[in-house]
Parts: C-alpha cells; structure tokens; sequence
C-alpha cells in the first residue's frame, strides 16, 4: 500500500517573532511502513522518525527561528514499493519586528538588514525611516 499521510503541519506558518520554537510534526501509514525525510527548500535536513506499530511519526523544530529559517519544508515519506507522500509547509515571519531596551529598539527588515533606532514619542527613528510605534510587534528584549 502507498504511503499516505496521517497528520501533517498546515500549508502555512508565520512566526511571530525571532527566536521563537517552531515544531513541524508527520505521521503517515503504507505497507511496507515507509521511511521519511525532512527537507528545506528541496536540500535534506532530517530523516529522523519513531515507528510505532503501522505509524510513522516525526518532528522537525528549530529551537530559535531567525530568518534564514523561513522557507519550504517538506515531510516526504516513501516506501520499498516506491509510493510516496509528502506535505509541504511555508514557514515566514512578518517583514518588520522590533524590540524594547528603554528608548533604543532593535529592528529586523526580513532577513537583510539590522538596525538600531530610537524613540521620539509615537515614532521609531531610523536615521531616515520614520514609523509610528503601532505598526510593529515585540520582540524579546536585546
């Protein structure tokens, strides 16, 4: 029998914030039990897995997400009749996060770029970027 998914990670997943957890978890059947195997952007990163009678289960996670992290990671499971499945899951985060330490903030333009800025009331300086506080999220402290 093919193999077939089980439970899989939805399509999409943005994280809130750098350093978060993020846990991707698959399980799926066939006969023979097909072996599985994590990948990123098409490149192998995992093949790690417990088998339990006719259920295959496994859990990628990234224990402190940062943005090169974000991408497309797929669960593909295969067996010796050459059946597969697979699931595939974008993993993002916004394009813009911040954190407080007093008046000085750190900030995260997707995965290019960071900086440091000041408070003026409302608004975030950044040399010269200006935006109002409530257009930003936080981050843990630096």
């Amino acid at each position: 029998m093919n193999p077939y998914i089980v439970s899989s990670p939805p399509s999409e997943i943005k994280v809130q914030n750098v350093g978060d957890s993020v846990k991707l978890n698959c399980s799926a059947r066939g006969l023979p039990l097909p072996k599985v195997k994590w990948f990123k952007d098409g490149r192998i990163i995992s093949t790690a897995a417990n088998e339990q009678n006719d259920l295959i289960e496994t859990e990628f996670v990234i224990h402190h997400f940062k943005p090169s992290d974000a991408g497309t990671y797929t669960c593909m499971f295969e067996n010796d009749k050459n059946g597969t499945a697979e699931n595939n899951t974008l993993l993002s985060m916004s394009k813009i996060s911040f954190s407080f330490s007093s008046s000085i903030f750190r900030v995260l333009f997707f995965d290019c770029e960071l900086i440091i800025c000041r408070v003026d009331k409302e608004e975030l300086l950044c040399g010269d970027i200006f935006l109002s506080r409530d257009r930003f999220r936080k981050l843990p402290p630096i």
